[in-house]
């Protein structure tokens, strides 16, 4: 197991890569999951208004990465993903001198924009590296770096939220800046293949949206998503309601990623040898309904014993995670799967749009069903309401499994085009 994951690392441009997630990942979970408590703690905001900021952000990255990743097509996925990076660090430096509504959303704008440019790239670079039979392995060694960060960013951002907010965007811009550089210095060139008489990049897209079997797969992955970034708002809000103390919404966020940075390879290696796609998925979403219903039955009340409080919020979250790890890269490996090969980007880029649509309904519903459901005195409840989501989308993606075989593709070029 260990001997495979080691063969793809070693193939050029994937180390480079694994760096780089970690850098990124750790920048963005040092301090988007904390722009929920600063607005609402320090600028008064409401739980809905900061929901808008962080749905807006997704729909847009999300939503316009398909152009993004078509252009990496056309040009080529090195420079595309380093001026969105550079884009990206640009937009967190910003949250420093966000004291207001508008100038968070302003900010979240920026930081979108770098995201519609890497997001799709970072993803149609790596498949590009690998050979096909080796993509559910390498998006499984993508996924355990961007578990370090994860688990890396909120504790960094423990020590620096007392220092201040403003200190927290720099350090967490930082990590984009050196991506940036070591992106430009060391990976490799890497382009789609050469075909004849390429089509542009409108029939191209033209192309992602007529592959019927695709575009139901990404409206799939919505519900995915709406899930998924309930751990950027709600859970945060959750925490901190339920325990009294932000640092304890570091603790919890470590320990979901701490337990994935160990899990992630092994349990995605293991699992993808034995079982088609569709049935991890089925099984993953499986497993986050009973992590998200543990969630929902805790106890309130816990601001008094806040090791409890981690111990409590860890047990429902490692379950949790053991589906969030089975189904994410599973995503990945299964799009690069349906893609055509000279369209790596463009359906990476397609498949952003369930989370686009997905992530910003998950931001925008979390924060208002989270605002409903304290005032009402039953802060546990969107809980139920996610378990119910993801106890249907198991059932989903089994029934979509019968209805589609996959192919996997070649993989593009690497060098000049």
């Amino acid at each position: 197991m260990l001997q495979g994951a080691w063969q793809v690392a070693r193939r050029p441009g994937i180390a480079v890569l694994l760096v780089v997630i970690t850098l990124m990942f750790g920048g963005f979970f040092m301090l988007i999951p904390f722009v929920s408590v600063y607005g609402t703690r320090e600028l008064g905001l409401t739980a809905a208004a900061i929901g808008s900021i962080l749905a807006m952000r997704v729909v847009v990255q999300q939503g316009l990465t398909v152009f993004g990743g078509a252009v990496a097509d056309e040009v080529g996925y090195k420079p595309v993903l380093a001026l969105g990076i550079f884009i990206r660090a640009v937009g967190f430096v910003m949250f420093a001198f966000a004291h207001s509504f508008w100038s968070l959303m302003l900010a979240a704008f920026v930081a979108a924009l770098g995201g519609v440019l890497f997001e799709a790239t970072h993803k149609a670079a790596l498949a590009a590296l690998v050979e096909p039979s080796e993509r559910a392995v390498a998006f499984s060694l993508i996924g355990t770096a961007g578990r370090v960060g994860t688990m890396l960013g909120p504790l960094v951002a423990v020590v620096l939220l007392p220092i201040g907010f403003a200190t927290l965007s720099v350090a967490a811009a930082g990590c984009f800046f050196i991506s940036c550089v070591a992106i430009l210095l060391f990976l490799p060139a890497v382009y789609a293949p050469k075909v004849e008489n390429r089509p542009s990049m409108r029939a191209m897209l033209r192309k992602v949206w007529s592959d019927r079997p695709f575009v139901l797969f990404t409206g799939l992955t919505i519900g995915y998503w709406f899930l998924f970034n309930q751990l950027f708002l709600s859970l945060p809000l959750y925490v901190s309601y339920v325990t009294g103390s932000d640092a304890v919404v570091g603790q919890v966020l470590a320990v979901y990623s701490g337990f994935a940075l160990i899990a992630q390879y092994p349990v995605v290696a293991w699992a993808s040898r034995r079982f088609p796609p569709f049935a991890i998925m089925t099984v993953g979403f499986v497993l986050m309904a009973v992590g998200m219903t543990g969630l929902a039955i805790l106890p309130t009340g816990l601001a008094p014993w806040v090791s409890l409080a981690v111990l409590l919020f860890a047990l429902p979250l490692v379950v949790y995670t053991l589906g969030d790890l089975l189904v994410q890269p599973t995503i990945a490996a299964i799009t690069s799967d349906m893609a055509r090969p000279e369209a790596l980007g463009s359906y990476f880029g397609f498949s952003s749009l369930g989370l686009a649509i997905g992530g910003g309904l998950g931001n925008a519903l979390g924060g208002v069903l989270f605002d409903q459901a304290v005032a009402l005195g039953i802060p546990a409840a969107p809980w139920l309401a996610f378990a119910l989501v993801a106890g249907s989308l198991a059932v989903a993606f089994r029934w979509f499994g019968r209805t589609v075989r996959l192919v996997p593709t070649p993989s593009p070029s690497q060098g000049v085009p």
